[in-house]
């Protein structure tokens, strides 16, 4: 009803130059819709998963683990769209910013608006290129492309999200904090 019934109010926040109506009324609504949306499937991941052991399609046998071209095109889709929820995820997360509670400020401190902010943002267009490469290769016969792009998006995620913003913090924000985070 909130996102149904959203007002602007009139003022913009300084980083992503939207009313503060989109994070009171419609931000919260985006972000049950991806999480939600994540959740489903993730379990029909599992459940269709599952089915296919049952059926046969997908097992291990002596000779190493096997999966049948549908099972194999149906899973990659379905780990296509989880990529295409995760984007929306890292994109809502950048906003969500605006409320951290880390440092000597409330909302988006140094490191975040420079160093977290445009992770995220590449993160975003990474996780979109990982599924188109994924739908490519639910296609296709090969997993090795599929499987290095989802592998770099985490090796992305865990450089960009926590290795180069704590170095930043580090040497660039603590020597200066205060004059750094005053803006």
């Amino acid at each position: 009803l909130l996102a149904k019934n959203a007002a602007a109010f009139g003022r913009t926040d300084p980083v992503f130059g939207n009313d503060f109506g989109f994070y009171v009324f419609t931000l919260p609504v985006l972000d049950f819709l991806q999480g939600w949306l994540t959740g489903l499937v993730v379990l029909s991941a599992l459940f269709s998963a599952a089915l296919y052991v049952y059926h046969g399609g997908l097992g291990i046998t002596p000779r190493g683990f096997f999966i049948d071209r549908g099972p194999r095109g149906h899973l990659m889709l379905l780990l296509a769209l989880f990529l295409v929820f995760k984007a929306a995820g890292y994109r809502l997360s950048a906003y969500e910013l605006l409320f951290s509670s880390r440092g000597m400020v409330s909302g988006a401190v140094y490191a975040d608006v420079h160093a977290r902010i445009p992770a995220l943002s590449l993160l975003t267009g990474l996780a979109l290129l990982a599924a188109g490469v994924v739908i490519l290769g639910a296609f296709g016969r090969g997993w090795r492309a599929p499987a290095a792009a989802v592998g770099g998006l985490f090796a992305v995620s865990v450089l960009g999200l926590s290795l180069y913003q704590d170095l930043l913090h580090r040497f660039r924000v603590l020597p200066n904090e205060i004059m750094l985070e005053k803006p």
